[in-house]
């Protein structure tokens, strides 16, 4: 979650310091992983019941791996929006499957605490990613 949130937050400047773009046009860069992780938890519901959590956590990992080498190359502002919309359908998938695995591996009797500490892991994520970004 730190990969997602500190490139949430750096794409922007980027985007306008390499392909000198407006401000609409960064906030699109922005937004447009949130899109693709919009996407893909709408189809991760349907893939779950077909594949495990195994499986889908592969297969989303697949995705996120050539996603992040992308950033690499700079093909221009439509390519970056792509890798953008790519890594946001990595981050769904991998999203719903991690809560999803959390939900069936903890215990039912601390079922509450373990959701808690779950969550506390994605919080500590949205809070540290941004800020390891600009130091």
């Amino acid at each position: 979650m730190v990969t997602f949130y500190s490139l949430f937050v750096a794409i922007s400047p980027y985007a306008v310091a390499t392909y000198h773009v407006s401000t609409a046009t960064t906030g699109l860069v922005a937004v447009m992983m949130i899109i693709g992780t919009m996407i893909a938890r709408i189809f991760s519901g349907l893939i779950t019941q077909h594949l495990t959590a195994k499986q889908i956590t592969i297969l989303s990992m697949a995705i996120l791996l050539p996603s992040l080498l992308a950033y690499q190359l700079e093909l221009g502002i439509w390519y970056l929006l792509f890798v953008r919309f790519w890594q946001g359908i990595s981050a769904g998938f991998t999203g719903t499957v991690t809560n999803n695995a959390a939900a069936r591996v903890i215990p039912e009797s601390r079922l509450s605490e373990g959701i808690a500490y779950f969550s506390l892991a994605t919080i500590l994520g949205t809070a540290f990613g941004p800020f390891s970004v600009s130091y």
